[in-house]
């Protein structure tokens, strides 16, 4: 295109939250007359690296990395910055590009208000209740997404004890009176292994509530919910 090359490196091809990027940068780029050549790191650290090095070769007006891994993102930054190509960094930070973020924590509190209401309306309270997140401790501060549901929440249910998002972190198995987490790779699989494994521990009588960072860990939730 008249604009230019752009390159975009995604975490994954799987997801809708990953493709709905995907789609929605193509469509706008194409537009404004930009050239696209979209990588995918795989969520693999060796994946991610390989890509970075075929994009910078590339010359680009503009490198979009998203990260896929949070204890890569200064040896990622440093390349970039070296080639001297501009670099935007979606939702996980990566050091020397520009930042662009969902605002999680406000999306938590947002979710924390309408379960809050729907559990009410269902009698759902801590007498009969736990909480379920579901993380991937390779993403790092995108967690506390899952902790600003947590404590509002943990706050606005009858008889839950509150946990501040500041006393959470993800080596945690049980938050508080209510809460429980697990930490699987970013697999439906894996998330459906150690889910099935929790529901082993909790009473069959027992309500739900389930939280989880990104599509395919939801899907692997969902699917040890319905067997």
């Amino acid at each position: 295109g008249k604009g230019g090359l752009i390159d975009f490196a995604n975490g994954t091809q799987n997801g809708t939250t990953y493709l709905g990027l995907q789609h929605t940068l193509q469509s706008t780029l194409k537009k404004a007359g930009f050239d696209l050549h979209i990588f995918n790191n795989n969520y693999n650290e060796t994946q991610t690296f390989s890509n970075l090095t075929t994009m910078i070769s590339e010359h680009p007006k503009v490198i979009v990395e998203y990260n896929p891994l949070a204890d890569a993102s200064s040896r990622v930054g440093q390349q970039l910055k070296a080639s001297g190509i501009p670099c935007i960094a979606p939702n996980v930070p990566v050091p020397g590009c520009y930042f662009f973020n969902e605002d999680l924590g406000k999306m938590g509190k947002q979710l924390a208000h309408t379960v809050s209401h729907l559990m009410a309306a269902r009698g759902w309270d801590a007498s009969n209740t736990d909480v379920v997140l579901v993380e991937i401790a390779t993403l790092g501060s995108l967690n506390t997404g899952l902790y600003d549901f947590f404590a509002p929440l943990s706050q606005k249910v009858k008889g839950m004890q509150h946990v501040a998002a500041s006393a959470m972190n993800t080596s945690m198995s049980k938050i508080g009176s209510n809460g429980l987490q697990i930490n699987p790779p970013y697999t439906e699989s894996a998330a459906d292994h150690q889910f099935t494994s929790l529901l082993a521990s909790v009473p069959k009588t027992e309500n739900l509530v389930v939280d989880c960072l990104g599509d395919e860990t939801c899907l692997g939730a969902y699917k040890a919910l319905q067997t």
